[in-house]
């Protein structure tokens, strides 16, 4: 995270909702419809769209549109996978500071997204991931005086769709990291068409680079307070897979399309800064401690993370040793890529075992509340550094590292049983009731996706990541 955010505060006053499209509306004359946008826990969009009159008139009067439970639990093919939530509904609550005008829409289309709240009462559902999000920032200011800046790594690869309609092909195969091929060299104008793209819906990235697969980029975007960040992280993908389009191509950001290329990644980094003082506290003994104690809760509870951050089978074959995506052992290492938790700086550390087929809000929120953990045991980070690619290490040494999950399976029975992330106590069965219904939807969908040949697998992943 190479620029600093700019600090303020990151829950500003509320300005009345009315006013603030208004203003938003004085800015854009040529809005026609609103695509009213959440993500569902398998991190495909759930959208509304309704026209100007109508969305300017819900605004006026405080109307919500209604949505059914079972949105929450439908699995591919829309089965429900949880009986008890065929009956009643929730509203969403749109959050005007996301709108934007969608890439090549001429201005007429404007995204927004949505908490999902109580249809009477108005307050966020507790299966809302977006919701959690806020409320743990929150929580982890009030305990600690710190609040989370991160950023994400948009690693996708660009695809040609060949008319059977299954098979895809990369753009290009003479292909290099951080260099510009003669072959690549015909598709800059979709790379630099993405990258105008962002800008004008008011991404900012860092940089953009050739990665090491063919037709794979990655677009580093700028960090930035914890929801800003994520519901920016969706404004970038929709942008790139908008333009994309327009060239006749399809953007992925499936983990791991060729068993002998690098997969695709969604990499985030964190921070903890002071969003009162101005300043990231380095050097500050009091405040370097919570970090440490911070990354140390993440590190521990990082089998149970990995249940949201790599939500596919296919997402463990990106992590496999030797490939600078994370590896398979529980540890850390300063600016060793062959690490999950990649130390960069004091007050800075990335996460690898992460990619675009998961709900960033899901997995932000499981970060956050493994953190807050560490810091609330004030869990050591003297265990689990290595300087070196585990699988190098001596026998001994590497023995006594954790092993992490190797399937989607075993994440998931890591987060059933975690205690932590599924708030629950000893000899209850229940969980939290995200997490409940999370793991049964991604145990209804690996059962789906296994009955599927690989060629069908791969392409109904391409197709929708």
């Amino acid at each position: 995270m190479a620029t600093q955010p700019v600090y303020r505060n990151p829950w500003p006053l509320p300005e009345p909702p009315i006013s603030k499209w208004m203003r938003f509306l004085s800015k854009n004359h040529n809005v026609k419809f609103v695509w009213l946008q959440f993500l569902s826990y398998t991190s495909n969009t759930y959208t509304r769209i309704v026209t100007l009159a109508k969305f300017t008139q819900m605004v006026e009067n405080g109307q919500r549109l209604s949505i059914s439970h079972e949105a929450f639990s439908l699995a591919p093919g829309d089965s429900l996978v949880d009986e008890e939530l065929t009956d009643g509904s929730f509203s969403i609550l749109p959050d005007l500071d996301t709108a934007y005008c969608q890439a090549h829409s001429e201005g007429t289309r404007v995204v927004i997204q949505c908490d999902c709240v109580d249809s009477t009462t108005g307050q966020p559902l507790e299966r809302c991931a977006r919701s959690l999000s806020r409320r743990l920032c929150a929580k982890l200011q009030s305990s600690t005086g710190l609040v989370p800046v991160i950023g994400f790594e948009v690693e996708v690869v660009f695809l040609k769709r060949e008319p059977d309609a299954v098979t895809y092909t990369p753009i290009g195969w003479n292909h290099q990291w951080s260099t510009i091929t003669q072959e690549d060299c015909t598709n800059l104008d979709l790379i630099e068409g993405c990258m105008s793209a962002l800008e004008t819906v008011s991404v900012r990235i860092e940089q953009v680079h050739a990665e090491a697969a063919p037709g794979q980029w990655e677009f580093v975007l700028s960090p930035d307070w914890p929801l800003r960040a994520l519901d920016t992280l969706l404004k970038a993908r929709d942008t790139i897979r908008v333009v994309a389009r327009s060239f006749g191509v399809h953007a992925t950001w499936h983990p791991r399309l060729w068993p002998d290329r690098p997969g695709t990644g969604a990499h985030v980094h964190m921070s903890l800064y002071d969003p009162w003082k101005g300043h990231e506290p380095k050097r500050n003994t009091y405040y370097m401690k919570k970090f440490q104690h911070f990354m140390a809760g993440v590190l521990q509870h990082l089998p149970a993370i990995m249940a949201f951050s790599l939500p596919q089978e296919i997402s463990y074959e990106r992590v496999k040793p030797g490939i600078w995506s994370g590896g398979e052992y529980a540890c850390w290492g300063l600016d060793n890529k062959e690490t999950p938790l990649r130390f960069i700086e004091e007050n800075h550390f990335e996460l690898r075992m992460i990619d675009g087929l998961a709900n960033p809000y899901l997995v932000f929120c499981a970060m956050l509340r493994a953190g807050e953990d560490g810091i609330e045991k004030q869990m050591s980070l003297v265990t689990g550094q290595v300087e070196t690619a585990p699988a190098k290490l001596p026998p001994a040494k590497r023995e006594a590292l954790r092993l992490l999950p190797k399937t989607l399976r075993e994440s998931l029975e890591a987060l059933e049983n975690d205690l932590i992330l599924n708030q629950r106590a000893p000899n209850v069965i229940e969980g939290h009731p995200m997490v409940s219904t999370y793991i049964a939807i991604k145990r209804e969908e690996v059962e789906i996706l296994r009955k599927m040949e690989p060629d069908e697998r791969r392409a109904w992943l391409i197709s929708r990541y």
